[in-house]
């Protein structure tokens, strides 16, 4: 990175000092000297413009619980991809319809590429998972954004989802109805655990905090005294 927003970057026809643009935090963390990581150009054949990725690290206060306004508990699951509510009665629903929707129009499409096996094929089904990726990680983000949003300087639970799949999913049989196999696909196809990974990294840039709760018996304990019961 060069003074005046300018950055240096090697071609085959050696260095070249090219001018930037970038979201005004990003901007703003450069200049107050931020670690900088290895840097990928990328290029958006739609919009016909080059991106410079590149990854920063700085320092942030050490995170104090008493600093926090309020509690907030984070459920996850497929028909409601997230379920959030604080101690106050307010609530966040995402509803997992449409986009499972979307995401069911990449498996069949997946499935009949696969089944067609030419080489043609290959080649879109390649490019068809890295768009499927991308779609699922730009949701996930986008509800972590929307959760550490609605709820601002918060202490945030989200379910320990280790062994998620292992305690939800039925056991596939030949004889399996195609509700249940669907069920299946749809479990082994979203990525929980990104959820988690985007709310605990974005969490501290918004003075928030996230740790990971025991799920056990949650939804039948009372927030409040911890009696639990059915």
């Amino acid at each position: 990175f060069k003074k005046g927003q300018q950055v240096s970057i090697s071609t085959l026809n050696g260095r070249v000092v090219l001018p930037y643009e970038g979201y005004a935090k990003h901007l703003e963390y450069i200049a107050q000297g931020a670690e900088i990581g290895a840097g990928k150009l990328w290029y958006s054949k739609a919009k016909k413009q080059y991106f410079l990725l590149v990854p920063l690290t700085f320092e942030l206060p050490e995170a104090e619980p008493a600093t926090h306004k309020q509690v907030v508990g984070v459920d996850v699951g497929m028909r409601y991809f997230a379920t959030a509510s604080n101690t106050s009665g307010k609530a966040l629903f995402k509803s997992g319809k449409a986009t499972l929707r979307k995401a069911e129009r990449y498996a069949k499409s997946r499935k009949s590429l696969q089944q067609k096996g030419t080489r043609s094929a290959v080649r879109r089904l390649v490019q068809l998972s890295g768009r499927e990726r991308r779609f699922i990680a730009d949701v996930n983000s986008s509800l972590a954004v929307q959760i550490l949003n609605t709820f601002p300087h918060a202490f945030i639970g989200v379910e320990e989802l280790t062994g998620v799949r292992d305690r939800t999913e039925r056991r596939s049989r030949k004889n399996s109805s195609e509700k249940t196999r669907k069920a299946n696909r749809r479990r082994a196809r979203w990525s929980y655990a990104e959820l988690l990974g985007f709310l605990a990294y974005k969490a501290p840039l918004r003075g928030s905090m996230v740790v990971k709760v025991d799920a056990h018996y949650t939804s039948q304990t009372c927030p409040r005294c911890g009696h639990c019961s059915k």
